[in-house]
């Protein structure tokens, strides 16, 4: 558990890396927080990637956590600049095979991971309670919108927004996991997800039952998800 600050334009943001104690060339993850939240709360997901064999990089957003800025002045542009910052230093660790990394995006973080994945060459995402937002909000702080639940309940084809369109030209495999009792993340949003993937071969879709939207005050929907997590992974890159 190594922390670091990761350069991203004229902020440095603040970030966490684990590596297991193996030597040698690993695979990789990246995970991507949620809005309002911070890396810290990926700490024990992080460590047991690590302990799967993953080198796994977690950071804070720009504005959140201990790194550097005001929240009230970002974009999700700006924001995608930052997970796309931090995967680029992750794929330049000596220790770190850059053709396999993964991401990983809890809620905002979930609409950060398919938006990354369009600009860089990455096998899997794994989106939990993946959030969507009108395209007209990508370049407006993300402290201004309003009503994107209501607009999140609406069926959407997968032309509807950057995320959803994004996701339907990934090639990689793609895990959506959702909770059952989400009072953030509507349930037509996460079927608009699971429909916006084009080749359903490559999708998994999980429900947790009874789960709410955010998992760190429920370790037993914590370890729930960390086991689905390690089933998924070792069942798709490690048979």
């Amino acid at each position: 558990m190594l922390p670091i600050l990761i350069p991203a334009k004229t902020y440095a943001l603040s970030g966490t890396l684990f590596s297991p104690s193996k030597e040698g060339v690993h695979p990789a993850v990246l995970i991507i927080h949620g809005w309002q939240s911070d890396q810290e709360r990926s700490f024990d997901t992080a460590q047991m990637l690590e302990e799967e064999g993953f080198v796994c990089l977690t950071f804070d957003l720009r504005g959140h956590g201990k790194s550097e800025g005001s929240l009230k002045e970002f974009s999700s542009k700006d924001f995608l600049h930052d997970a796309l910052a931090a995967y680029d230093f992750l794929a330049a660790q000596k220790n770190v095979d850059p053709k396999r990394i993964g991401i990983i995006g809890g809620s905002y973080g979930g609409y950060l991971a398919p938006l990354l994945s369009a600009e860089r060459e990455v096998p899997w995402i794994v989106m939990r309670a993946p959030a969507d937002y009108p395209d007209e909000t990508f370049e407006r702080p993300k402290v201004e919108i309003r009503g994107a639940n209501a607009w999140r309940k609406e069926p959407k084809e997968w032309q509807a927004s950057k995320a959803l369109r994004a996701l339907h030209s990934f090639r990689g495999k793609v895990c959506i996991i959702e909770s059952e009792q989400d009072d953030s993340i509507p349930h037509q949003t996460i079927l608009n997800y699971n429909d916006a993937v084009s080749d359903r071969s490559r999708l998994a879709y999980v429900l947790m039952k009874g789960a709410p939207h955010s998992l760190s005050a429920h370790p037993h929907y914590k370890k729930e998800y960390h086991e689905i997590l390690s089933h998924w992974l070792r069942s798709n890159f490690f048979n």
